[in-house]
């Protein structure tokens, strides 16, 4: 199709990816960008079957590539239509990985190229690679996808982290901005305040008491610097039945400040548990020490009553002991006895005995504890310890396994009467329970926080790709497709239209007239999404005047919230700039087209090694007899059988390894015209045509026939050779050369007649001689009789040549018959079965053009005769012979041709003598070069003539014309 040097270049550099198929489905040109595209190399895919340089990849058998573009091409070949194919996933081989694919995605469009009768004659396969587009569609979906989890999740941690905060057994609030709004509450919080109104409210409204003693401040304080707030057994009046009647409370609580992604503060967490028990627990305690101290004052003042008084404060105390919410027990001496253990203590170790055991013996997990070593601190100095929430791991009863116990407790020293340290008291109180609670509960704030975080971050790690992204990106919601979101690209792409906010068909109305709210109704319904490739769309400027018309590439993919459809996503390129100038390319292309195929001179470009005619325009295959559906995507000698030694192949082999044009005039070449074989003359050229890293890719050929030219020179010559023969007077010349040809016929023939006797008698002699004669040097008898056995071998040969001389003067005489040349080439071949074994030799024929023909069979059979046995004695030893013999027409004459692979000779040195008598050329073997000039006598005396063509090394092609049909 692309026929000169000049046009090849132009669709190479093409700037978007085209194939040019024949209708055989051969590539015929490649440009650069779709070689870039598909990562192949022109030299190695041009001439290849399509679906032999692109297969399936076995790995995706799903996408059935191969399949779906084998019936776009069969559709366009069979309705000479435009076909364009949806989007395709078509792999491509990998050239540095065999066996490998990499991935594709294509939009293909197959275009049919129509002859002058309407016919295909080539396909122009047109792709745009859109993988790019297809992995950030699917990188979209897959993000969105994370973003669902990710919400999903986030939702799943909110509701795990109400429930718990919400069953917790601590009280919990979340505040929100300067005044304090209560945003959450959990139900132990609800509970403390009898479960009033609070959500919604400010907490100085929502529990005013609170606000009368200082805890507001402490709010705001927290609110404004950010510093976390820890209280301590903090006493509260709580109004906890809502009657107005307030109730003093202790509590342990923690105010801290929460943020927002950016930093800044947004509210304040609350969090507190009530441990009023255990303050009125400890305060009894302190309360039960001053008594008994005061107790031991009394005593001392008043012995006479101290005895029944004691009793009655050890009663009293004893009760209280056991009675007191609280775990009491006292350890006493320096070993830790327990001396008296309450109800309350004893519960805090089931099974275990006590009383009467130090309690290193009772408890011997603690013996290595801190809490161990603050009892013998106790004791030793009486200095009171307290803990809080102090980890202690005790054994559990049933297997010794350690548990991890949480206590607060009070150690205090016991004194005697003499002041003197005797024991250790303890009030203790185990909060295991709240503890665990309380670390779940800052388990669950740290992982909702880091939750809500993360979520933030991808949120802005999203936004930014998306602004930053070269893609147009819009985010519609709802079925009447709001505009959610835009990012700058796609802003771009309607500058001065306010977009956010704002509905499709409100924001721009142009895209109901052009379908495209249709589509987004469409996807929106059937959650199924919609791809379009460069659909068109006309947009109006900001003074609302008509824009050209722009092309867009997009994906409208719907996206779900609660496993609700909530709005469509859109995912768009621009494509004008890449439409318009492929539509440049394709007039271009009709341009170079028309311009190729009504070129006034015959134009063809070869390919390869095998010389493929990639490009032949109608000139050229109408001076090769074809049409170039029957040409093109051929080797030359395959799509021209008929110009195989003719030499035109070697010159094309000439031009691409010296890289040299090659220019000829008025050549002769036998061509297969009309089913006949023809005589033609052209002018010609071959160019070698380079790439752009010069390297010789192909051979452009452009010929001109000028066999009008050459006949009519032709005629010229020979009138004039007419002329000065008729100025000559050979008259009696002619007559002598007669007479003297006659002569020397009748004496060859008497000459051979005569001595062929003497000489079969000097062979019969000298045969006896060898059988009866013993020579008496050995040496001698080597040498001579080997010479004299040749010399009468040469001299029988010759005697035959000029008995065959002296027949040849009736050559005229024979009459002529109808002679089958396939029944005379076997009868002749049978005679030289010998010859033909020795050299190896296989005879082909064709004699389609001319079966039989008109001679005198005997002078036939000399002809054929001798130009087989000189290709059997001249054929090369290093090759089995090749004989080909063949019959075509050049003006209604018959031709006989026979070709063989010889040795050769040089044709042009030699020519003129090759048919001379006695002339030979080689010397290896036996012969008196009588043959040819036989050959030539016989066929001139028919009217006929008799052609050579030869090269040392390369055979030797006899054309004989055999005179008038």
């Amino acid at each position: 199709m692309l026929a000169t040097s000049a046009l090849l270049p132009i669709f190479n550099a093409l700037p978007d990816a085209y194939l040019l198929l024949s209708p055989a489905l051969l590539v015929e040109a490649a440009s650069d960008a779709y070689l870039a595209a598909t990562l192949t190399k022109r030299e190695q895919l041009v001439g290849q079957y399509i679906f032999d340089a692109f297969p399936d990849n076995p790995q995706t058998p799903e996408a059935r590539a191969v399949e779906n573009l084998r019936a776009s091409l069969a559709k366009v070949l069979a309705t000479g239509q435009p076909h364009e194919m949806a989007q395709q996933h078509y792999d491509v081989p990998n050239p540095e990985l065999p066996g490998q694919f990499v991935e594709r995605h294509w939009l293909p469009r197959n275009i049919p190229i129509l002859d002058e009768l309407g016919q295909v004659a080539h396909i122009l396969h047109v792709v745009t690679n859109v993988t790019t587009q297809v992995h950030d569609a699917k990188e979209l979906r897959a993000s969105k996808a994370r973003e669902m989890a990710a919400l999903t999740e986030a939702e799943t941690q909110r509701n795990r982290l109400q429930a718990l905060i919400s069953q917790a057994p601590a009280l919990i609030a979340s505040l929100r901005g300067s005044a304090h709004v209560i945003e959450l509450a959990n139900e132990s919080f609800k509970q403390m305040f009898g479960n009033r109104e609070l959500i919604g409210k400010p907490y100085s409204e929502a529990v005013p008491e609170l606000g009368e003693q200082g805890f507001i401040d402490l709010l705001d304080k927290v609110y404004q610097t950010g510093e976390t707030h820890y209280g301590n057994e903090v006493l509260a009046y709580i109004d906890r039945t809502n009657s107005g009647q307030r109730e003093p409370l202790y509590f342990n609580f923690t105010y801290q400040a929460t943020h927002t992604p950016a930093g800044e503060i947004e509210g304040v967490l609350l969090f507190a548990y009530d441990v009023t028990t255990q303050v009125v627990a400890r305060q009894q305690v302190q309360q039960l020490n001053g008594e008994l101290e005061a107790r031991v004052t009394e005593r001392t003042q008043a012995l006479q009553q101290a005895q029944l008084e004691a009793e009655r404060q050890r009663t009293r105390l004893h009760r209280f002991f056991m009675q007191a919410p609280a775990a009491i027990c006292i350890l006493d001496g320096p070993e830790l006895v327990y001396e008296l253990v309450n109800p309350g203590y004893q519960e805090l170790f089931p099974g275990r005995e006590l009383l009467g055991r130090p309690i290193a013996e009772a408890l011997p997990e603690i013996v290595g504890h801190s809490v161990y070593q603050t009892f013998r601190s106790v004791y030793e100095t009486g200095v009171t310890h307290e803990e809080y929430s102090l980890l202690i791991p005790i054994a559990r009863p049933e297997d010794g396994v350690l548990e991890n116990r949480y206590f607060n407790y009070i150690q205090q020293a016991r004194h005697d009467e003499q002041g003197l340290i005797d024991g250790v008291l303890v009030f203790a109180l185990e909060v295991t329970e709240q503890v665990l609670a309380h670390q779940q509960a800052e388990a669950a704030q740290t992982s909702a926080l880091a939750a809500a975080e993360l979520l933030a971050a991808q949120r802005e790690n999203f936004h930014r790709v998306f602004e930053q992204t070269p893609a147009s990106i819009a985010i519609l919601r709802g079925p009447n497709h709001q505009f959610d979101y835009v990012n700058p690209g796609y802003q771009q792409l309607f500058p001065g239209r306010q977009l956010v906010g704002r509905s499709m068909v409100e924001a721009l109305p142009e895209t109901i007239e052009f379908g495209f709210v249709a589509l987004l109704d469409r996807v929106f319904q059937t959650r199924e999404p919609f791809f379009g490739a460069e659909m068109p769309l006309r947009v109006a400027d900001e003074a609302g005047h008509l824009l050209p018309e722009a092309y867009f590439t997009f994906t409208y993919q719907a996206y779900q919230e609660q496993g609700q459809t909530a709005g469509v996503s859109i995912f768009a390129f621009e494509v004008t700039e890449q439409v318009l100038a492929r539509r440049e390319a394709v007039a271009q292309q009709a341009q170079l087209q028309t311009l190729f195929e009504q070129a006034p001179v015959a134009i063809a470009i070869f390919q390869g090694s095998e010389q493929v005619i990639a490009v032949a325009n109608p000139r050229m295959a109408a001076l090769w007899g074809r049409t170039p559906e029957q040409v093109v995507g051929k080797p030359m000698l395959e799509a021209l059988p008929e110009i195989r030694d003719q030499g035109f192949k070697e010159l094309l082999d000439q031009v691409v390894t010296t890289g040299e044009a090659f220019v000829a005039n008025e050549v002769k070449a036998v061509l297969q015209r009309n089913g006949l074989l023809e005589t033609v003359y052209f002018n010609f050229v071959y160019q070698p045509m380079r790439n752009l890293e010069g390297k010789i890719t192909s051979v452009a050929g452009v010929a001109t026939e000028v066999g009008e030219q050459v006949k009519a020179r032709q005629q010229m010559q020979a009138l004039n050779d007419q002329l000065q023969a008729s100025v000559a007077d050979l008259g009696a010349s002619n007559k002598l050369l007669t007479r003297t040809n006659q002569d020397l016929d009748n004496f060859v023939y008497a000459a051979s007649h005569d001595l062929k006797q003497p000489v079969n008698n000097l062979a019969g002699l000298f045969g006896e001689l060898q059988r009866n004669v013993v020579f008496t040097d050995k040496a001698e008898e080597e040498l001579l009789l080997p010479l004299i056995q040749e010399a009468l071998q040469q001299l029988s040969i010759t005697i035959d040549d000029l008995a065959a001389l002296g027949q040849a003067q009736q050559v005229r005489e024979v009459p002529a018959e109808l002679v089958s040349l396939e029944e005379l080439t076997e009868e002749v071949l049978s005679s030289l079965e010998p010859q033909a074994r020795a050299a190896r030799a296989r005879v082909t024929t064709d004699f389609t053009a001319r079966p039989t023909v008109s001679f005198a069979r005997a002078n036939l059979r000399t002809v054929l005769q001798n130009l087989l046995a000189n290709s059997f004695k001249y054929a090369d030893p290093t090759r089995p012979a090749r004989i080909h013999l063949s019959v075509w027409l050049d003006e209604g004459q018959p031709v006989l041709v026979v070709d063989d692979n010889g040795l050769g000779f040089d044709a042009e040195k030699y020519g003129a003598e090759l048919f001379h008598l006695f002339r030979r050329f080689h010397h290896h073997t036996a012969g008196t070069g009588v043959g040819l000039y036989l050959v030539n006598r016989i066929v001139q005396a028919n009217g006929g003539s008799i052609e050579v063509e030869s090269q040392e090394g390369e055979g030797a092609t006899f054309r004989v014309r055999l005179g008038p049909a």
